[in-house]
C-alpha cells in the first residue's frame, strides 16, 4: 500500500512525529545498511525519484531506498507517489508543529513560531534521517523553508546532500550576490519579519550540498558563472528524460492515417497564479485562439487543451469560454497522461512550459506566442519565455504568421530538435541516463 492518499497510507507506531510509511516493513539486514533518501515535493519531482529509483536498483541492487515526499507542505499542486518499489514516508506539515492555514509553507511558518520552529524542523528531520539509518540524499528543490530545514539537518548530521535541478528552465544555484527576494514588496515584508525572528535566513547557494546534478550543460556553465565550486558539479542527463528518449521513438511511430491534424494546446496557469499580468494573458491567448481559427480554415483540425494540474474549475471554465469559436474542434484533456496526450498530437502550441521543450525534442511542430518580459511579476519567469527564441523554436506575435507556419509544418515530415535546445535546456536523452545519477550517488554514499 503506498501513501499518495493520506486516507489510504498505513498508519504504524513511531518514534518521533511527522511521518507516515508506506510499504512493507523493512528486515533488520536492510536497516543496517546505509541507505539514500530520495526528497522530492511536487511537480516533476516524483517522475524524477521514480526514475532515479529505478536507476538505482539497476547500478546497486542491495542498497536500501527511502523515498521522502514533502508535497503536503504546498499544496498548490497534487503529487502523486504512486508505483514506487521503496517504503514512501509522506510527511506531514502539523507533525512537525506547522499550521496549515495557508497553501504554502512560508506564511505557515511565520505563524507557527518562524525562526524557532524552523530549527526544531531540523532537529525532527535530523532524527528521521538517523532513524532510516540514511548515508545519503537527494533532493529536488531547496527553496522552500522545508527543504532548507531537510538539507540543514542532513548536514549537520554529516550526511552526503546532492541536489538535482528541475529539469528545463531550473537552475539550483542563485549567485551570492543575487537578492533572495525577487520584488520590492516581498523584500519589505520578509525582511520585517525577519528582524522580529519569523523568517529564517536560506542557503541559496548550495553552501551545504555536496553535489549538484545539473541536467544540461548550457545549465552547468551557468551554475559555474554564478560561482558554484567546480568540484560540486555534475552534469547528467535528465533522469525523467529516460520517459522522454521512449517518448520520441513513440511519436515518430505513431499513426498518421487522418488528414485531420490534432494541435494541442498546453495551458500554464500564469493568469491564475498572477505571475503575469492578466491583460497581457488575455492578449497572447486570443493571440492565439485567432491563431487556430485561421489554420482551421486552412485544413481540417481538431484542438486538445491540455489544463494544467493546478487549474481549477473556474479556471477551466475561463479557458473553454476563451476558446469558444473552435468548440467544434475543441475538447479539453481530463485524466489523460502528458505522455499519451504526446504521442496523439502533431503539433503543438502554447507559451514557454517544460512540455513544449519535449514535444519540440520529439521531432513536432512547435510554436509559441510572444510574451512582453515587462508584464511579468517575477524576473526569472520573464527570461523563460523571452529565451525561447534563442533556442531555436518558433515564436510569434502576429496570428495569421502562426497559423502559416502550422499549416506548413503539419503537412512536412518530422522536424529536427533545435541544437541549441539539446545544449542550452534538455541536455542529453537516451534511454537509462539516470544510470549516471545512481552512479554518483552511490559515490558520494560510499565516499561519506
Amino acid at each position: 500500500m503506498h501513501s499518495s492518499d493520506p486516507g489510504g497510507a498505513l498508519w504504524i507506531p513511531r518514534p518521533f512525529p511527522g511521518h507516515c510509511r508506506s510499504g512493507l516493513m523493512m528486515t533488520n539486514l536492510a536497516r543496517n545498511l546505509a541507505r539514500i533518501a530520495l526528497v522530492g515535493a511536487g511537480g516533476s519531482h516524483p517522475a524524477t525519484l521514480a526514475a532515479v529509483e529505478g536507476a538505482l536498483a539497476r547500478v546497486s541492487p542491495e542498497t536500501p531506498v527511502t523515498v521522502v515526499d514533502m508535497s503536503l507542505f504546498d499544496r498548490r499542486g497534487v503529487a502523486r507517489y504512486e508505483g514506487f518499489k521503496s517504503e514512501v514516508l509522506r510527511l506531514r506539515p502539523a507533525d512537525f508543529g506547522l499550521r496549515e492555514i495557508f497553501r504554502t509553507a512560508g506564511p505557515n511558518l511565520i505563524i507557527s513560531g518562524g525562526a524557532r520552529r524552523f530549527e526544531q524542523m531540523i532537529d525532527a528531520f535530523g532524527k528521521l534521517l538517523e532513524e532510516q539509518s540514511v548515508g545519503a540524499m537527494l533532493i529536488c528543490h531547496s527553496r522552500g523553508f522545508p527543504e532548507q530545514a531537510m538539507i540543514a539537518a542532513a548536514s549537520r548530521a554529516g550526511l552526503k546532500v546532492a541536489q538535482i535541478d528541475e529539469g528545463p528552465f531550473s537552475m539550483p544555484v542563485r549567485p551570492a550576490t543575487a537578492p533572495e527576494f525577487s520584488n520590492r514588496k516581498q523584500k519589505l515584508v520578509f525582511g520585517g519579519l525577519r528582524r522580529l525572528g519569523l523568517v529564517p535566513r536560506r542557503d541559496l547557494i548550495g553552501g551545504k550540498v555536496d553535489r549538484f546534478f545539473i541536467t544540461s550543460p548550457g545549465r552547468g556553465r551557468v551554475a559555474l558563472e554564478r560561482g558554484l565550486d567546480p568540484a560540486k558539479l555534475a552534469v547528467v542527463p535528465c533522469p525523467r528524460f529516460d520517459a522522454l528518449a521512449a517518448l520520441r521513438e513513440k511519436w515518430r511511430d505513431r499513426v498518421r492515417a487522418s488528414e485531420t491534424k490534432r494541435v494541442l494546446f498546453l495551458h500554464q496557469p500564469f493568469r491564475a497564479d498572477r505571475k503575469l499580468d492578466r491583460a497581457e494573458a488575455d492578449r497572447a491567448e486570443l493571440l492565439l485562439m485567432h491563431g487556430l481559427s485561421e489554420l482551421a480554415q486552412k485544413r481540417p483540425i481538431r484542438l486538445g487543451i491540455r489544463m494544467h494540474p493546478r487549474s481549477d474549475e473556474a479556471e477551466r471554465a475561463r479557458v473553454a469560454d476563451r476558446f469558444s469559436p473552435l468548440a467544434d474542434v475543441l475538447a479539453l484533456s481530463d485524466g489523460t497522461s502528458l505522455t499519451d496526450d504526446l504521442i496523439s498530437a502533431d503539433g503543438f502550441v502554447g507559451f514557454y512550459s517544460s512540455a513544449l521543450l519535449e514535444a519540440a525534442v520529439c521531432g513536432a511542430p512547435v510554436a509559441a506566442v510572444r510574451l512582453k518580459a515587462e508584464s511579468f511579476a517575477q524576473h526569472d519567469e520573464a527570461i523563460k519565455a523571452a529565451n525561447l527564441s534563442e533556442l531555436g523554436l518558433a515564436v510569434f506575435e502576429e496570428a495569421p504568421a502562426l497559423a502559416a507556419f502550422l499549416d506548413d509544418k503539419l503537412g512536412s515530415g518530422e522536424m529536427a530538435p533545435p541544437t541549441a535546445l539539446i545544449e542550452e535546456q534538455i541536455g542529453d536523452v537516451r534511454l537509462h541516463g539516470s544510470d549516471e545519477v545512481a552512479r554518483q550517488l552511490m559515490a558520494l554514499l560510499q565516499g561519506r
